[in-house]
């Protein structure tokens, strides 16, 4: 059977066959989609039911094309361990995806467009969104793997990781605490040719400076004191994969001698052995200490800061992408949840405004776990400020204040209000809520007694504003007319 006229049943009968041949490869329930939308084959489109499909010319594919600019096996599609991964196989005309040239292997995502040969292919994910994929697996996805936002910090960061991705140069992410450093080291490592290789991460404060050289590269049985087996290192655990050092400022200096040897020599030992192992494993470092002073202080090798920043990304704090929350809001609330198995909410919009001007000293981290918070405990289909009610109520950090920015419930869009036994909070009264409606208060005079004008100089909803009075025992100026 030639051209387009071939009956797409015969694409979706090839992977039942594929996996009667290969036994490694049980039927799974399909979780995506490739369809072809231009080319000699279009409308033809596959759902595998095997964890591997390739598609070319060639008969024995799981997915055949007639594309005479094909290779008889141009690509394969890998599905392991929630993620979809594209491998070239050393095709003559190569593959883009998304209009970039793939160097051996790249993660799909749903819409995808790939090309090979004259033929597009659609890559559609079709796996269910409900509370059943809450694996183990998702939650890992969901953790480490997606990088958020539209804005020009992060499309300029995107841009740097698709650069970066196919070397193997050694790579330092610098950033503030709950940026997403570990997020963009992932990033770099699926995107790459090592995607289906090992990522190990080492956080090196959390171990103990007396195991610091056992856990990067292992020790033999004997070598210390309850090294009672030979145990395999970080270095050894990645392979020819990628091995992620989160917070390498807290390194030991010695440590960081060892370190600079393997990074320059490729190799290394175990404690307690004078044999020495190949080190593959591409290094990726990521601080959110100033190494340069750290170095200038004497406590980072100049030497090893210079090894390890052979290429340099800074990933941006949220505030200098507040327009990116808009997307991570909903984001973090469709993940928690189908993480939780909670009904799925919408964010009241001037919710998502306040969210988009608060301060968040702790970044992507802060947000994401403030969400969390509100998908656990809020009883309303859409979110609002009640459920945000700590955050937005609290008073930011003096670091804060420091950058310009205000708290909350200190907006300069409320004049001064001259005081008065109604709007003045008690003497010596540090009350929040006393604090909160007098502010109320304020706006409301302020706004002639317009609650539509006063939730707007509080920055919150309309009907937040309403709660807020109710609780407070706040008068409503309307009921007097």
């Amino acid at each position: 059977m030639n051209g387009p006229d071939r009956p797409t049943t015969d694409h979706r009968s090839l992977p039942r066959l594929i996996a009667a041949r290969h036994h490694r490869s049980p039927a799974m329930k399909p979780t995506y989609r490739i369809i072809v939308v231009s080319g000699p084959d279009h409308g033809a489109q596959i759902e595998p039911t095997v964890s591997s499909v390739t598609i070319g010319r060639e008969d024995g594919c799981g997915f055949v094309l007639t594309d005479t600019s094909v290779s008889r096996r141009h690509i394969e599609i890998v599905r392991a361990g929630g993620v979809v991964i594209l491998r070239d196989l050393g095709s003559a005309n190569g593959t883009l995806i998304n209009g970039a040239a793939v160097a051996e292997s790249q993660r799909l995502g749903s819409g995808d467009r790939i090309v090979i040969g004259t033929t597009e292919l659609l890559f559609v994910d079709t796996a269910p969104l409900d509370a059943a994929r809450a694996s183990d697996a998702e939650t890992k996805r969901f953790d480490h793997d997606r990088l958020v936002g539209d804005s020009e910090p992060m499309q300029e960061l995107g841009r740097l990781i698709t650069r970066v991705a196919p070397s193997d140069a050694t790579v330092l992410v610098m950033g503030e605490s709950g940026t997403g450093k570990e997020l963009v080291a992932h990033a770099i490592h699926s995107a790459g040719p090592r995607a289906l290789k090992p990522f190990v991460t080492v956080n090196a404060p959390a171990i103990p400076e007396s195991l610091i050289e056992s856990e990067l590269f292992g020790h033999e049985r004997g070598a210390f004191t309850g090294a009672d087996r030979r145990t395999e290192g970080a270095f050894a655990r990645a392979a020819d994969g990628t091995l992620f050092l989160d917070e390498l400022g807290e390194l030991p200096l010695g440590a960081q001698a060892k370190l600079l040897r393997v990074l320059e020599n490729r190799t290394f030992s175990r404690v307690g052995s004078s044999d020495e192992q190949i080190s593959r494993a591409r290094v990726i470092a990521a601080t959110n200490r100033d190494l340069t002073g750290a170095v200038a202080a004497g406590r980072f090798r100049e030497d090893l800061f210079y090894r390890l920043s052979v290429i340099r990304i800074a990933v941006p704090p949220l505030r200098d992408r507040r327009e990116d929350i808009a997307a991570l809001v909903p984001y973090f609330v469709r993940a928690f949840a189908r993480k939780e198995r909670r009904p799925r909410a919408t964010v009241d919009p001037d919710t998502l405004a306040a969210l988009a001007r608060h301060d968040w000293p702790g970044n992507v981290r802060q947000l994401r776990n403030a969400v969390h918070h509100a998908v656990l405990l809020g009883s309303a289909n859409v979110l609002g400020d009640e459920d945000f009610r700590e955050l937005l109520e609290r008073p930011s950090p003096p670091e804060s204040a420091s950058r310009g920015e205000t708290a909350r419930l200190q907006r300069p869009e409320l004049a001064p209000a001259p005081a008065s036994p109604e709007t003045t909070p008690p003497t010596g009264s540090l009350s929040l809520m006393n604090h909160e409606k007098a502010l109320i208060i304020r706006a409301l005079a302020q706004a002639g007694g317009n609650k539509s004008r006063a939730a707007k100089l509080l920055s919150i909803a309309r009907n937040t504003l309403y709660k807020k009075m109710k609780r407070l025992g706040i008068a409503d100026p309307s009921e007097g007319e």
